[in-house]
């Protein structure tokens, strides 16, 4: 799990200096393998399953050990229970958080190893001039699910 911490702060430290230029981080997997070769795959798939299904196999060919997947994305993070609740309908009613007036855009970061999950992100603030990164916040939650969790191939156990 420290290598993959240690893989978001980098990716992270990474995203300022692209942010700054570019206003903007395009979606992407960075992916090590067993054999520590280091693969960036840009997100350029129309359909998340296919992307999914995709990504699994390229995976399971290469090996990967480790993964990062970087994405901007809308989120609605708060400790008011009515925003929240109205988050949830707003969902529930079949709306994205693109659109949601209490809504706070993000660069996400979501990586997994052998040894868990782990996620960060860091606020995008818009205002005057070009859009700037907000500081890592890492996210402690047990929750995982989606289709972009346990991408990792299943290792085989060896006895002797």
């Amino acid at each position: 799990m420290r290598e993959l911490k240690k893989e978001i702060e980098s990716a992270s430290a990474w995203a300022d200096a692209v942010f700054a230029e570019a206003g903007e981080i395009l979606p992407m997997w960075a992916a090590v393998t067993a054999k520590d070769e280091h693969f960036i795959v840009p997100s350029t798939f129309p359909d998340k399953d296919v992307a999914a299904s995709v990504l699994r196999d390229f995976f399971k060919e290469k090996d990967v050990v480790r993964y990062l997947f970087i994405t901007e994305a809308w989120t609605c993070t708060t400790d008011d229970q009515e925003v929240a609740k109205r988050a949830m309908a707003w969902m529930r009613a079949g709306n994205t958080l693109e659109d949601f007036p209490d809504r706070k855009e993000i660069l996400a970061f979501t990586g997994e190893d052998e040894s868990g999950w782990m996620s960060a992100h860091r606020e995008i603030i818009r205002g005057e001039g070009k859009p700037t990164l907000g500081p890592l916040q890492w996210i402690d939650s047990d929750m995982t699910e989606g289709r972009f969790v346990g991408m990792l191939p299943r290792r085989q156990e060896t006895t002797h």
